[in-house]
């Protein structure tokens, strides 16, 4: 006969540690977090964005003057390739983050909850995009991006498609690498970024022979674009940092606490949350769900997130 104090010690865990099903409820009775811990850096999506973004652009690239605009010289859609440089890589990365929506969307209750019943797609999809296993190759991959752009740039020959592509891995290896980090640590990957674009840029205007020229080779502008961008933005966070740093905190009464929440929920952005199509893209997030004590995300999350 098993001894009772085991029995008590497994009846515990077993209530301390229930299996993670679609319905599973905390303590408290409150709903599992499912979406908040899924979007943003989360790199599943952005994945399955890049390689279908990829695809589309390859397949179109190569049918663009035999089939798609054969005989057809007038102004139009035929017209990209003669489109500046990076405007061209801005409208493929537009392409690239709007597919990232409906794979979020879509992908969430496909791909993440664990479905009752046999789910060939949702099982294929996540296999193809485990990150967690993939996450040494995405930081390798993004590395090498990152030199060929580089390289690309000193010679001259850095084609905007090619460009918005290895861009795409290079921003899947910081996806990659963001989403094991915690929160309050990401913004100092934003400040290192805009001091390796300063960096290159001043290597640049160093050693590049005829960079401050008028007649600039476009293949050169797509990348000074993305290093003016991440200056800037570099210098935001860094002001932000200082200025946020600069307030004293206060301990606020329990009104004062239940004030400012009322004020936080009836922000625009927040409002605008609960309207349609955001509501289903962003389900407001259960009041439960800020408790850190409460149990972990529902489905299939990568096991090395923070």
């Amino acid at each position: 006969m098993q001894d009772p104090q085991i029995m008590v010690n497994q009846q515990n865990a077993a209530l301390q540690n229930p299996p993670l099903v679609a319905n599973q409820q905390n303590n408290a009775g409150a709903l599992p977090i499912i979406a908040p811990n899924r979007r943003g850096w989360y790199p599943r999506w952005w994945l399955l964005a890049a390689l279908t973004c990829s695809i589309v652009v390859i397949v179109l690239a190569l049918l663009w003057t035999p089939v798609i605009c054969k005989g057809l010289s007038q102004p139009g859609i035929c017209q990209f390739p003669d489109l500046f440089y990076p405007l061209q890589v801005a409208i493929i990365w537009l392409f690239f983050l709007a597919l990232w929506w409906p794979f979020m969307a879509f992908g969430i209750p496909l791909v993440e909850i664990p479905a009752g019943s046999e789910n060939v797609i949702g099982e294929a999809a996540r296999r193809m995009t485990e990150f967690g296993a993939l996450r040494p190759m995405i930081l390798i991959q993004g590395l090498i991006a990152f030199i060929i752009i580089n390289v690309m740039w000193w010679l001259d020959k850095s084609p905007p498609i090619a460009f918005a592509l290895l861009g795409m891995i290079v921003f899947l290896a910081h996806c990659s690498e963001t989403y094991h980090t915690r929160a309050e640590n990401r913004r100092n990957y934003l400040i290192g970024y805009g001091v390796i674009a300063l960096f290159l840029f001043v290597m640049q205007a160093t050693l590049k022979r005829g960079f401050f020229a008028a007649n600039r080779p476009p293949d050169e502008w797509p990348l000074l674009w993305v290093e003016t961008l991440l200056m800037l933005a570099a210098i935001l966070v860094g002001v932000f940092a200082i200025l946020r740093r600069g307030r004293q905190p206060t301990q606020l009464t329990a009104q004062q606490a239940y004030d400012q929440g009322i004020d936080n929920m009836a922000t625009p952005g927040n409002i605008l949350r609960t309207a349609w199509p955001f509501r289903r893209l962003f389900p407001p997030r259960p009041p439960a769900a800020a408790n850190q004590n409460q149990q972990p995300p529902v489905g299939n999350p990568d096991p090395g997130a923070p």
